[in-house]
C-alpha cells in the first residue's frame, strides 16, 4: 500500500488531474488493495464526471464517489 499513492497519482487520463494536491496520498491510504488497471478504471470514469462538469480537475466527493458507486465499490468511510 505504500507505493499505492504513487500510483494513483499516475492514473488520471492526459490532460486531467487531481483537484487537490493530496489526493493520490488520500486515495493510496483510503482505497488499498487496488490494482494499477483498478485505479485507471476508477479515474477513468471519475475524469467522465469532471467533463460533464466542463473541468479537468478530479475532485473526490463530485467526480470519484460517484464513479466508485457506478463502479460497485464501496466507498470509504472519511
Amino acid at each position: 500500500w505504500k507505493d499505492a499513492p504513487v500510483y494513483w497519482a499516475e492514473a488520471p487520463p492526459k490532460g486531467y488531474r487531481y483537484a487537490r494536491r493530496d489526493m493520490a496520498g488520500n486515495l493510496g491510504k483510503f482505497l488499498p488493495g487496488f490494482s494499477f488497471g483498478q485505479m485507471l478504471t476508477v479515474i477513468a470514469k471519475a475524469a467522465e464526471y469532471a467533463q460533464k462538469d466542463g473541468t479537468n480537475l478530479i475532485a473526490y466527493t463530485p467526480h470519484i464517489l460517484p464513479a466508485l458507486e457506478e463502479l460497485g465499490i464501496q466507498p470509504p468511510t472519511l
